[in-house]
């Protein structure tokens, strides 16, 4: 897991096809460590990083139709395709509605054809394409590294001592 995750930073250079990492498991397994330390790794190469909630992915695009004198729809989608990393976290804690979809879409196919994406979720495989939609989830896997990150939370580690009810 450790090992993928530094030859993902180590080989950034030589991905120029938007491969994508997928980390999923439960809450408290370090998927958010891993792609801040791959994060880390790649700002220190001189890399652009963007860290963003799918759901504030979501609202940044939809606040381009409120919003007749602010950023354009295609310049909100066009900064978060023009960082060399976008690690987009918390899918599946979106409704999954066909706007957020199209509006995920739009964000994941324009990095598809050149500039990587690592996804974090708590989601299974099947749900993470139920948010996504089949063809942004087609366009993540193809290529894509798949990280099951099934061990305990890392967060509820001593909470079961002594006296404590299960």
């Amino acid at each position: 897991m450790v090992e993928t995750c530094r030859a993902y930073a180590a080989d950034f250079a030589a991905n120029t096809d938007g491969r994508a990492l997928i980390l999923l498991g439960p809450p408290g397994t370090g998927k958010n460590h891993l792609a801040a330390a791959i994060a880390h790794a790649l700002l220190a190469q001189g890399r652009t990083v963007l860290q963003a909630m799918v759901w504030e992915v979501i609202e940044r695009i939809r606040a381009t139709w409120r919003n007749g004198d602010g950023p354009s729809e295609s310049a909100v989608i066009g900064a978060f395709a023009g960082v060399d990393l976008l690690i987009l976290d918390e899918v599946g804690k979106q409704h999954g509605s066909p706007s957020e979809r199209l509006s995920l879409f739009r964000v994941i196919d324009s990095r598809y054809r050149a500039r990587p994406t690592i996804l974090l979720s708590n989601e299974t495989l099947t749900d993470l394409e139920k948010y996504l939609g089949p063809t942004a989830f087609d366009r993540i896997c193809h290529q894509g590294t798949l990280l099951h990150c099934q061990w305990p939370s890392f967060r509820r580690k001593g909470t079961q001592g002594e006296g404590a009810e299960s």
